[in-house]
């Protein structure tokens, strides 16, 4: 599928388990939605921003995947400081729906802008040889 797509299916994946889960009404709904869809598609996004880091960084990849992937970390910092206030405003079913909304679009808008660096679709072996280092 290529990087770019399967961040794509991976949103997708992670906000169809939120959204599920604002309809859930038992304990294995919950396990299911939440669960195995939310953490299968985040882990298609996820990963799929690693694998990309990967074939452009060859020096330093630690690095640049550690800085990478803490948009993850501080996004859920930031969800931290307005779900309660959603929670308390509109209850736990329309929070979901909300944040269904913004995880898929922002791993969406990921996924669109996850392409091929030019210098690495020109010539895939420059992988081997490209540097951070100017």
């Amino acid at each position: 599928l290529g990087e770019g797509k399967t961040c794509i299916l991976g949103a997708g994946l992670a906000g169809l388990g939120l959204l599920l889960s604002s309809f859930s009404s038992e304990a294995w709904h919950l396990v299911l939605s939440y669960g195995l869809l939310m953490g299968v598609g985040h882990s298609l996004s996820l990963f799929s921003g690693v694998v990309m880091l990967n074939k452009i960084f060859v020096q330093r990849r630690s690095l640049a995947a550690g800085i990478g992937t803490s948009g993850g970390g501080i996004g859920t910092l930031l969800f931290g400081a307005f779900i309660p206030r959603l929670l308390e405003e509109l209850g736990l079913f329309w929070t979901l729906r909300i944040l269904a909304l913004i995880v898929s679009a922002g791993n969406i808008m990921g996924g669109i802008l996850m392409t091929t660096p030019v210098f690495l679709a020109h010539d895939p072996s420059m992988s081997k040889h490209h540097s951070t280092h100017g």
